[in-house]
């Protein structure tokens, strides 16, 4: 994982992505499946990996909930900061720079009933690396604590059927790769990326964890390189964004879709 590619994105990933149609809709989806897993509980002691912008854990610590936001990247930490200082959230949420590969490094005096990772954090992960970060992820946990990721899977349906649309093979199925592949973080950066069925990911943490529910986000929203069909047809996007929720109990989609959340429970 680069810690400066994601450097070099983080001024412009709340615009390129969070605040866009597609990023917004995507992201609603997930808080509707997290709201779920959480229920009405508050007071909840919560590691989020690969934060971002921290707009998660903004979301979750205005829902009483401690966080304490990771990245491997300064600036996006940075930028954390800011809207903690802005939002007045310092009680709520705590930050840290750190690489999600070197988790043996935190030594919590509580540990967290949630460990969080939004929209393909795990991504920048080879299969051995999860496996690895697996472990850690137990025993940073507390008993019965959960552990929920956002994955990329490694079949996306929106992005076969444009990159066939126009004739690129090679692209239409990258994600079949069985080695990394350079992915997009914007039109000049890129990061290595591996891509994981919801049964692959799931069969290299299984040791640790029981699967609770795997769903799909982006079915029937597109990924967000194809932010125009938002932008130039949005009565279409908003029957997509529709349909989404409606099918959002469907599992079997989660193979399928531009991400899949995945909740599972500490053995």
């Amino acid at each position: 994982m680069s810690v400066t590619s994601f450097d070099a994105i983080a001024t412009e990933y709340d615009l390129s992505f969070s605040e866009s149609k597609i990023g917004k809709a995507q992201r609603n989806q997930v808080y509707a499946f997290l709201n779920e897993a959480l229920g009405q509980k508050t007071g909840l002691n919560i590691l989020e990996l690969n934060c971002g912008t921290g707009i998660d854990a903004i979301y979750l610590a205005a829902k009483n909930h401690k966080v304490l936001a990771t990245d491997i990247s300064e600036g996006m930490i940075d930028l954390v900061n800011d809207k903690i200082k802005t939002l007045h959230l310092a009680d709520h949420v705590q930050t840290k720079v750190m690489d999600i590969k070197l988790l043996e490094c935190l030594t919590p005096e509580i540990k967290y009933d949630l460990i969080f990772s939004n929209f393909g954090g795990f991504n920048c992960l080879s299969p051995s690396e999860i496996q690895k970060v697996s472990k850690e992820l137990a025993r940073l946990l507390a008993d019965r604590g959960q552990f929920i990721a956002v994955v990329m899977p490694n079949f996306c349906a929106w992005e076969s059927v444009y990159f066939l649309s126009k004739l690129s093979i090679k692209k239409a199925f990258r994600r079949f790769s069985k080695t990394p592949i350079p992915a997009n973080l914007d039109a000049q950066t890129t990061v290595n990326t591996w891509y994981y069925s919801p049964s692959k990911f799931y069969k290299l943490i299984r040791n640790e964890f029981t699967l609770n529910k795997k769903q799909a986000v982006g079915m029937f929203i597109p990924p967000s390189y194809l932010t125009w069909i938002a932008q130039r047809t949005p009565r279409f996007f908003n029957v997509l964004v529709s349909l989404e929720k409606r099918f959002a109990n469907l599992s079997m989609l989660a193979f399928a879709s531009d991400h899949y959340y995945i909740q599972v429970t500490k053995k």
